[in-house]
C-alpha cells in the first residue's frame, strides 16, 4: 500500500512514517500544501492524509484542486476529534 503524508509537523510524520513502515507500507512525505499536491498529481496512492493547516497552501484547497484534476484517492484529514475518511470523492465523510 501506498500512502501520502501531507502534515507541516516534523514529529507527527516522523512518528506515523514509523508506524506505516513497519506496517509494510510504502510511505511519501510533504511538509507543505504545494508539495504534497505536486506528489499526489505525479504517483498514484492508495490513501492520502492530509493536514487541513499547511504553509503554501491550504489542505483544503489541495483537496478542491485535486477533485479538479480527477484524482479521486481517499483522504484521511485529522482534526481535534480524530481522522476522518473522505472516501472517492463524496461529499459526505465517515468517522473513522
Amino acid at each position: 500500500m501506498r500512502v501520502l503524508l501531507v502534515e507541516d509537523e516534523y514529529q507527527i510524520t516522523d512518528a506515523l512514517s514509523i508506524i506505516l513502515k513497519k506496517n509494510k507500507m510504502n510511505v511519501d512525505i510533504a511538509h507543505d500544501g504545494i508539495e504534497g499536491q505536486a506528489f499526489a498529481e505525479s504517483k498514484i496512492y492508495d490513501v492520502i492524509v492530509l493536514d487541513r493547516m499547511l504553509p503554501k497552501r491550504d489542505g483544503l484547497q489541495v483537496l478542491i484542486h485535486l477533485r479538479q484534476q480527477g484524482i479521486r484517492t481517499p483522504r484521511s484529514i485529522p482534526n481535534r476529534q480524530g481522522f476522518y475518511l473522505e472516501s472517492c470523492g463524496r461529499a459526505e465523510c465517515r468517522r473513522r
